[in-house]
């Protein structure tokens, strides 16, 4: 789910960790990259103001430092993680109901199709817990910097 300052995402990885670092670089890179080549000067200035004093490996930070990851155990606790990613634009009042964002995953879950195609592991309703600790489950949050606390 993408919200205008930070997104929320469940990811699955043998290295969640590794993984979160990967999409983070990568997706910052993109976007400043991106920037550059349309000399989006304003935002860029910015970008290099945020990057921390003691980083000498870039110019610019896109991400906030620190990655707010939480272990996924059980579907009751998938579910609940789900619902509050998906509440995060009606409590902000953007839309009525989770399905109405356009950037969410809630759609996807109501068989009403998204953006993108994805894996709601619906097909695996009722698997145990076991699956669930095969792998490291995550919520992640992770916000652009400078900005406030997200919902």
């Amino acid at each position: 789910m993408v919200l205008e300052n930070h997104l929320h995402f469940i990811a699955q990885a043998d290295d969640l960790n590794k993984c979160v670092s990967s999409f983070t670089s990568y997706t910052a890179r993109q976007i400043i990259d991106h920037l550059e080549a349309h000399r989006v000067e304003r935002l860029l200035a910015r970008l290099r103001f945020a990057k921390l004093a003691h980083r000498t490996d870039r110019e610019s930070q896109f991400w906030q430092e620190g990655v707010h990851a939480e272990l996924i155990f059980s579907e009751a606790m998938m579910r609940e993680k789900l619902e509050y990613i998906h509440a995060n634009p009606v409590k902000r009042g953007y839309v009525n109901l989770p399905e109405h964002w356009r950037y969410s995953s809630a759609s996807s879950y109501m068989s009403l199709g998204g953006l993108i195609e994805l894996d709601t592991g619906q097909e695996e309703a009722g698997a145990s817990t076991a699956a669930f600790q095969r792998w490291s489950v995550g919520t992640i949050q992770i916000s652009l910097v400078g900005q406030n606390k997200p919902v």
